[in-house]
């Protein structure tokens, strides 16, 4: 028995030791030539949306859960896939019919930025200045109508001490994607 096991381990060596000493027709070994990668056109479409299978309510997570997270980790130019405010170039009722009732102005008038038309520049201005890109946890979500949720979220700081009290966000569908509409939070 213990003559067998031997014979086969000996035979299985064999065989990898001369396969590893042959080269294969059908691999080509030599480097690949140096060549550009091909463009890519931006697209607007989140990985999260093309997943059908996924709900609205996950989707609505999905994006204030990802807005927190991005602006938490100063991922500023991620963070503001997530989040639509009104802007000097939005009116206040898109043209799906969704309100947007916070403004960007907001957020410019705390910032000492030259250049405000930089949004990522400005949440990171922002966040910087008035340390207010917390660690976010989603408590509970409501549904207010089939293109808004208003989420509630618990705030952390990075140490794990809770921030005071719970916070509501308003998270809205607009032209087919789910965005946070209020901005980080305020506190000197």
């Amino acid at each position: 028995m213990k003559k067998n096991i031997f014979l086969n381990i000996f035979l299985f060596a064999i065989l990898i030791l001369a396969g590893c000493n042959q080269k294969s027709a059908n691999i080509n070994m030599e480097p690949l030539p140096n060549k550009p990668a091909p463009v890519v056109a931006p697209t607007n479409i989140r990985a999260e949306e093309l997943t059908s299978d996924l709900n609205d309510d996950i989707l609505a997570q999905n994006a204030l859960k990802n807005f927190f997270t991005n602006l938490n980790a100063k991922n500023y130019a991620k963070a503001i896939n997530y989040i639509k405010l009104l802007d000097k170039n939005t009116q206040e009722t898109l043209s799906d019919g969704n309100k947007l009732e916070e403004s960007w102005e907001n957020y410019e008038s705390f910032s000492l930025l030259a250049n405000k038309s930089d949004r990522a520049k400005l949440l990171e201005d922002y966040c910087s200045r008035w340390d207010t890109c917390l660690k976010a946890k989603i408590i509970a979500s409501k549904k207010i109508s089939e293109a808004e949720y208003q989420i509630t979220v618990r705030f952390a700081f990075d140490n794990g001490r809770p921030y005071k009290g719970d916070y509501n966000y308003p998270v809205k569908k607009i032209n087919g994607l789910w965005y946070v509409t209020r901005g980080p939070l305020y506190h000197p």
